[in-house]
């Protein structure tokens, strides 16, 4: 139960930054696309210093096919990539957030049918997942628009998920929960009778 609260934490959190971004998106598109970049220029070369200094305090022994060095390099050479390629890593981030809206809507797709099968109200969260798989799909097919416009559309569509992500995981949660608990009474109750 304690993994089941701890992921539900988790997807709030991950629903309020979709929100968070979306909303950004729509308002502040040019400038948070160039944020975005930085950002992720920035993730990599933090990344790549962790690896260096992991290369420098290895156990040559031990760790003799870890590759720090390698992977520390390669993602130097991702940041100045990001930094250089910028307008390219632009217009590749509304098609890599449409990936994650889709994968999202399946994901809700799978919550709708686990709760099917607990005999819950599903077939609104249903609805709702295949409207989401369907908007990352307009994202994924929509190259020919300025990267500006796909933006504020990705914000809408991102902030949309985002809600339903929220509603999705605190609906589900509590559905599990009373499920679990009466499962636990059936079970309590069944021990109960054998003994």
């Amino acid at each position: 139960m304690n993994y089941l609260k701890s992921l539900k934490w988790e997807m709030v959190i991950y629903a309020l930054l979709c929100i968070l971004m979306g909303i950004l998106m729509m308002i502040y598109p040019s400038s948070i696309l160039n944020t975005i970049c930085y950002i992720i220029a920035v993730i990599f070369l933090l990344l790549a210093i962790r690896y260096l200094l992991e290369y420098r305090k290895r156990d040559l022994i031990n760790d003799f096919y870890k590759y720090e060095l390698v992977v520390g390099i390669i993602f130097i050479v991702a940041a100045i990539f990001v930094l250089v390629k910028k307008d390219f890593v632009i217009s590749i981030i509304p098609f890599i957030v449409g990936i994650i809206i889709v994968i999202s809507g399946i994901m809700k797709i799978e919550n709708a049918l686990d709760l099917k099968r607990m005999d819950s109200h599903w077939v609104f969260l249903l609805i709702v997942a295949i409207v989401n798989v369907l908007l990352g799909i307009v994202i994924l097919i929509n190259p020919q628009n300025t990267a500006v416009f796909v933006t504020r559309i990705t914000g809408i569509i991102l902030t949309y998920s985002g809600v339903v992500d929220l509603i999705t995981t605190l609906t589900v949660s509590g559905k599990i929960r009373r499920w679990v608990d009466d499962n636990a009474i059936i079970d309590t109750e069944s021990r109960d009778i054998d003994e």
